[in-house]
């Protein structure tokens, strides 16, 4: 009987990997989730299974297979060698790659945007891309190849079909930084993705 009168379900991914919808019909939170692992842990990519490109991985997969609208990760700061995006240690802290692959979503995909339609013939690359209210689009590429690669995506009735894309990459080496601008065609932007990397890219006119 309380179906009807919830408006959003909200779920935690313990149990198992986001692989599709719920099929509750509503709208739909990943309120709570965090990777497996007991010890401190900085890495971007190191196969751990609790690095940071594990986490974009399944951030990608909520947004994408399960449709969510929004997802929270367990837990911020903590004190000993746990999970948590920063590690608290005295009046020192240390930061992991983790917070980066929240960032690449949250810094530029605000509530209220849109998921919009992408594509790209790249078996390696895991793309999603959203609409925000001043008309911009945000596109996020999860590159899993071991080697840089130029990368055909398209983005599908964005509005425009030319403009510029400015990317922002997460890897072992950058933390949601800002790269040179590059030029989109046909609605495609043209980019090289690093390897094992995280890419965002906001698209304007």
């Amino acid at each position: 009987m309380a179906r009807g009168h919830v408006d959003t379900h909200a779920g935690h991914p313990y149990a198992s990997e986001v692989d599709g919808p719920p099929s509750t019909g509503k709208r739909t939170w990943m309120s709570e989730w965090s990777p497996e692992g007991s010890t401190g842990n900085e890495a971007w990519d190191d196969g751990s299974g609790y690095d940071g490109f594990t986490v974009a991985s399944a951030v990608h997969d909520a947004l994408t297979k399960g449709n969510t609208s929004g997802c929270v990760y367990w837990y911020g700061a903590s004190t000993g060698a746990t999970r948590g995006l920063i590690q608290r240690d005295g009046a020192n802290h240390h930061v992991s790659k983790r917070p980066w692959a929240l960032a690449n979503h949250s810094r530029f995909i605000r509530p209220g945007a849109t998921r919009i339609g992408g594509c790209t013939s790249d078996a390696d690359l895991r793309l999603s891309a959203f609409r925000d209210h001043d008309g911009s689009v945000t596109a996020v590429a999860l590159h899993a190849a071991a080697t840089a690669t130029p990368v055909p995506f398209s983005l599908r009735n964005i509005g425009f079909t030319s403009g510029t894309a400015t990317p922002y990459v997460t890897d072992n080496s950058h933390g949601t930084a800002r790269q040179q601008a590059v030029p989109v065609t046909g609605g495609s932007p043209k980019a090289t993705v690093a390897a094992r990397s995280l890419v965002t890219c906001t698209v304007r006119r």
